[in-house]
């Protein structure tokens, strides 16, 4: 996906198949990153206060600034060019439920957050789960 592609509304089955391509690409750029260039360290104590304790991103590991950012970039022009139809087509039904799975993504991708899971495999399961939901969300919505 590139920057190029600019903002445009979600038309027929093409446009359909170009944002499950966008959403392939994602994936895997997501992939790449929490797989290869992230670390979860464990919060010192917060084991004793929750069950499994919580987790924060180990900064010095922290992928690159330059990809990370790169894909947040992508990742918010596919979402908002989602979103723009979403709003040019009136159909509100499932919008919020969509807007809490981009921000629960987007806060993965930052990495300046908490999280629950314990592994990286387990982040990244999460993320994928969320991705999926936002191309549910679409594909209904165009079908019915």
């Amino acid at each position: 996906m590139s920057n190029n592609q600019g903002i445009q509304g979600i038309q027929g089955i093409q446009g359909i198949q170009g944002i499950q391509e966008d959403y392939r690409e994602i994936s895997e750029r997501i992939k790449r990153l929490i797989g290869v260039s992230s670390r979860l360290v464990l919060v010192e104590n917060s084991s004793e206060m929750i069950e499994g304790g919580i987790y924060m991103w180990d900064k010095v590991v922290r992928a690159g600034d330059g990809v990370r950012e790169a894909l947040i970039e992508d990742y918010m022009t596919l979402v908002t060019r989602m979103r723009l139809d979403f709003e040019d087509k009136d159909n509100h039904c499932h919008i919020n439920s969509f807007d809490h799975s981009c921000k629960t993504v987007l806060n993965y991708l930052k990495q300046d957050t908490y999280v629950w899971e314990n592994s990286l495999e387990g982040v990244l399961k999460s993320v994928l789960r969320e991705l999926t939901v936002q191309y549910c969300i679409l594909t209904q919505r165009v079908q019915v």
